[in-house]
């Protein structure tokens, strides 16, 4: 119990205090997808990867409520995977986040 706290609060520090945090798995189309998108756009994010780390799986289902890979926070929310990426790119939410000024009025977590 003791190591699956300290995971949480460990994952919940590193995505309140880094712009961009992507979850990702080996093998992962959309994770590939999402990543190549963000380094279009100028963004350097802070990768993890979540292959066959079942505590930090269980950590994302409960911050994210999705079970699926990738999963963004931006700012410390949880936006979403690929698809919710591209949606707020085409939406010009992204426009400054290499800057670090994303549209925070624009960019909202998933659920």
């Amino acid at each position: 119990m003791f190591a699956q706290t300290t995971l949480q609060q460990f994952e919940t520090q590193r995505v309140q205090s880094e712009t961009v945090v992507v979850y990702v798995r080996r093998a992962c189309g959309f994770c590939v997808r999402a990543l190549d998108l963000l380094e279009r756009r100028g963004v350097t994010p802070t990768v993890v990867d979540a292959t066959n780390q079942a505590a930090l799986r269980a950590w994302l289902s409960d911050v994210s409520g999705q079970h699926t890979v990738p999963q963004i926070f931006i700012h410390g929310e949880p936006i979403g995977g690929y698809r919710e990426l591209r949606a707020l790119d085409l939406d010009g939410a992204l426009d400054d986040l290499s800057k670090g000024e994303p549209d925070e009025r624009r960019i909202t977590a998933v659920g």
